[in-house]
């Protein structure tokens, strides 16, 4: 489990006992702080062993999933972010899906419920998608990542860590839309699973989201959306 986090000692609490609350146990959980100025590193110390700390200058929450990745000693990544909870069953679900499908899909994924101030609505209703079964193997997800709306998150996904590293993990360069164009490059090359059932709450408890401070209208986001389809075509 990753959970990368800034300025979070109010909800990083919350995020860690949920995944230390799951039907089955993570082997591992890292919190990546990224430059905090508050106090979020007394609450995680609070944890003693159960948590590995690992503090590096602020360099964007990309930079913060990568070094969380590369400092796994796990072949399978779930991501959290510090101001979400996962539901108790979330990993266990998870695991099933990789279990039934031999682990040959890079990426699985399961619904979010998004947060109050967004609707609170789940996220498959609102990309409309759904799957007819308890899960839904892909070998080509490329319909799926392709959706006007893409049905994953990385907030409930687990991703095989040799396919992130091999893609190049999220790149830094990019304030938004970085998740985008991971979920482009592991739909289009690789296998990928959807899990059936809502894994994930978003919380809106939480510092200002970059999807908020950085909206479809503004310049840096139509920016990043250029730079993206640049590197899906190349």
């Amino acid at each position: 489990a990753v959970i990368p986090t800034y300025n979070r000692e109010k909800t990083i609490g919350r995020a860690i006992d949920s995944v230390l609350a799951q039907e089955y146990s993570a082997s591992e959980i890292i919190v990546v702080d990224d430059g905090s100025k508050d106090n979020t590193w007394k609450v995680v110390e609070t944890y003693g062993e159960r948590v590995r700390y690992v503090y590096q200058e602020n360099a964007g929450v990309s930079a913060a999933r990568n070094r969380g990745v590369n400092e796994a000693r796990y072949q399978w990544i779930a991501f959290l972010d510090s101001d979400d909870y996962w539901l108790s069953y979330h990993l266990r679900h998870m695991v099933t899906a990789i279990e039934a499908t031999r682990g040959e899909a890079a990426l699985y994924f399961c619904d979010i419920k998004r947060a109050p101030d967004e609707g609170g609505c789940h996220h498959w209703e609102r990309c409309g998608f759904k799957i007819s079964s308890v899960f839904q193997f892909k070998r080509d997800a490329g319909d799926w990542v392709l959706m006007p709306i893409q049905p994953m998150m990385l907030q409930s996904s687990v991703i095989r860590r040799e396919r992130y590293l091999e893609i190049g993990g999220l790149p830094v360069n990019l304030r938004t839309r970085e998740d985008t164009l991971i979920f482009f490059k592991l739909g289009l090359l690789y296998p990928a699973c959807a899990v059936s059932g809502c894994g994930t709450v978003m919380a809106s408890d939480g510092n200002m989201r970059l999807t908020q401070e950085i909206h479809s209208s503004t310049l840096r986001y139509c920016l990043a959306t250029i730079s993206i389809y640049r590197e899906v075509l190349a």
